[in-house]
């Protein structure tokens, strides 16, 4: 594995299963990591787990689908931190309902967890992801397959993917 010895990272999602994972793994390679969740209890759980590497380790409560929240989460994880050399966001928000079913305020709501909030973090953290080479945006998310009822949720997955196309091309040269 890479050193990644003083780098840090900002987890979206941190307290959930493959973010945890995650955070874990990166602080046992020396990252200091800004943990971001909404349950505070998992993210504590984490937080012990994180810090225990001897590794700077930061928690915080956001709610993704507010702007605001996210650049103010962004701004105390830089001033925390010290920068951020990558933003992992592996958070989103999920509903099972066939197109005639979904309340379109639902649709809006997982559009603004899982979409919306993408772009609102890379928008706020690449300034700072591209102070320094070697930094990285990476969007973990589930694979997105052809099945009633998932409309919305295929919707966003494709849109994310469309988005972290053109982010890459965007930030190519940094």
């Amino acid at each position: 594995m890479n050193n990644f010895a003083g780098k840090k990272a900002l987890l979206v999602g941190a307290s959930g299963g493959m973010g945890s994972a995650v955070a874990s793994m990166l602080a046992e390679n020396g990252v200091s990591c800004a943990l971001v969740g909404r349950n505070k209890q998992k993210l504590e759980d984490i937080f012990s787990v994180c810090s225990s590497s001897g590794n700077p380790c930061f928690t915080f409560s956001c709610d993704i689908s507010d702007s605001s929240e996210i650049k103010k989460c962004c701004q105390e994880a830089i001033n925390n931190l010290g920068g951020i050399n990558y933003l992992i966001h592996c958070a989103g928000n999920y509903n099972k309902a066939s197109a005639a079913e979904c309340d379109l305020e639902v649709w809006d709501d997982i559009l603004d967890a899982n979409l919306r909030s993408t772009y609102h973090f890379a928008r706020h953290l690449l300034p700072q992801i591209n102070k320094a080479p070697g930094g990285a945006v990476i969007r973990i998310s589930s694979r997105d397959a052809l099945h009633t009822g998932i409309g919305i949720q295929t919707a966003q997955k494709r849109a994310i993917d469309g988005y972290m196309e053109v982010l890459f091309e965007d930030v190519r040269e940094q």
